[in-house]
């Protein structure tokens, strides 16, 4: 995964604006970001050259940095840590491929077989074993209605933390007429609504 991925997502998961902002437009900000940082004669105002007029405002709405009289910025080795730190907790909370048979009801061959049919998220251990995270299921352990065919339709190759936060991050797309808010892809999928929204937006990432 490139870092501007983990940069871009790292955006999300820390609350700043996920809901106000393109992700494609996060994505943009995400690439000038890490190069300012990268180079270090670049002054973070810098960061905004490249951008339309409406482009900078919906992202200083959203309290993305692109100028100095806005103190909170991140260096990419802070960025880099704290996407260190994410991906630790994915790790160390994942359940190895007996515990998700138990939960499925089937045999740890099968989970191997849907984590290379990608129908499953899996990662590698320490011990190149398969460990599967946790936020593909729902509380109860049980797996999400929709939640196969939508990991199948991603790019292959997404990093864990980048597919954690499209599944937990409130997409404009998927907005409940019920509740009258957008719903993230997992309340979405938990709540009953038809799939086909979330792979649109997961083949889209």
């Amino acid at each position: 995964m490139a870092i501007q991925d983990a940069v871009s997502n790292q955006f999300v998961i820390n609350g700043n604006g996920s809901n106000l902002v393109n992700p494609e437009l996060v994505l943009k900000y995400a690439n000038a970001f890490v190069t300012q940082n990268l180079c270090g004669d670049l002054e973070i105002n810098e960061i905004s050259r490249g951008f339309l007029e409406s482009e900078v405002e919906a992202l200083q709405h959203g309290g993305f940095p692109l100028d100095d009289t806005q103190e909170e910025t991140q260096s990419a080795a802070d960025l880099v840590s704290q996407i260190s730190a994410e991906y630790a907790v994915i790790a160390s909370t994942a359940i190895d491929t007996s515990e998700a048979a138990e939960w499925l009801h089937v045999k740890p061959s099968r989970i191997r077989q849907r984590i290379g049919d990608h129908t499953l998220l899996g990662i590698q251990g320490v011990e190149n074993n398969w460990l599967l995270p946790r936020f593909q299921f729902d509380d109860e352990g049980r797996e999400i209605p929709g939640m196969r065919r939508v990991l199948q339709s991603m790019e292959e190759g997404l990093h864990p933390i980048t597919i954690n936060g499209f599944l937990n991050a409130p997409q404009p797309d998927l907005y409940s007429d019920l509740l009258q808010k957008p719903l993230s892809p997992k309340e979405w999928l938990k709540s009953g609504h038809p799939v086909g929204t979330v792979i649109d937006l997961a083949r889209a990432l």
